[in-house]
């Protein structure tokens, strides 16, 4: 079974899109610690909490950090496009009877992103991550729309978006094959969702290196999910805060 810490990654990726709107970016490197809680979706797992780190590296061309690499073949004031390699972790499956003899393997996506910014406040973006190491040999696309708005010192985004993955991935995630069926699992084969999600972050500037960077997220699977024999809640739920030092 995989000990992979699912909450404490998913803050520590979510602190990738968070990082940008802090402008903590263009040529430095960023080093952060924080706190991430929230539920996680798998049978018996519950709620979790956890420590997590960060450290990425971003140019005008190039971005580095713990949710991969991106190349920036175009980025200007209005649009941004980026082709790259991110990680996807094996499931955090349980050390229990129902999950036994079920086996996932980590891998790794080509993606493929665009963002267009309206103006200062207002972006949408497009996402897509294709499996290229036959782990789940399964694709996501991500939508996104978000607002940045200031309040006082600090800068807040506001995104909404839906989250569409095929067949292979969401039963790479969700799925039981007849061969890891057991007394405590039947066979189950999800098809493609399509699944709403809402964040928000927040970061407010110490001084011109140190900033306290909080988000919160909330995802909504839906039946699909929720009727697999593995899966707790149809829904996750995730927030995190840290402090963030660039040099």
């Amino acid at each position: 079974m995989k000990n992979t810490n699912t909450t404490a990654w998913v803050a520590s990726a979510i602190f990738c899109a968070a990082i940008p709107a802090a402008g903590l970016t263009e040529g430095r490197v960023t080093a952060a610690l924080g706190l991430s809680a929230g539920s996680e979706v798998y049978v018996g797992q519950g709620k979790q909490t956890g420590l997590f780190p960060y450290l990425s590296y971003d140019t005008d061309k190039v971005s580095v950090s713990i949710g991969g690499v991106q190349y920036h073949v175009v980025q200007d004031d209005a649009f941004q496009l980026s082709f790259g390699l991110s990680p996807r972790f094996a499931p955090d499956f349980p050390d229990t009877e129902l999950f036994a003899g079920l086996d996932r393997d980590s891998t790794v996506e080509a993606t493929v992103s665009g963002t267009y910014r309206f103006d200062g406040t207002l972006r949408s973006s497009l996402l897509l991550r294709r499996d290229m190491l036959s782990g789940h040999e399964g694709y996501e696309i991500e939508f996104v729309v978000g607002r940045t708005a200031k309040l006082g010192p600090a800068i807040v985004e506001m995104s909404l978006g839906a989250r569409h993955r095929d067949k292979n991935l969401n039963a790479y995630i969700a799925g039981v094959a007849q061969s890891e069926a057991n007394s405590g699992s039947v066979t189950y084969n999800p098809g493609a969702t399509t699944s709403p999600f809402a964040g928000v972050l927040a970061a407010l500037p110490i001084n011109a290196k140190v900033s306290v960077i909080g988000t919160a997220t909330y995802e909504y699977f839906g039946s699909t999910y929720s009727d697999s024999p593995l899966i707790d809640n149809g829904y996750a739920t995730s927030a995190s805060i840290g402090v963030a030092y660039t040099f």
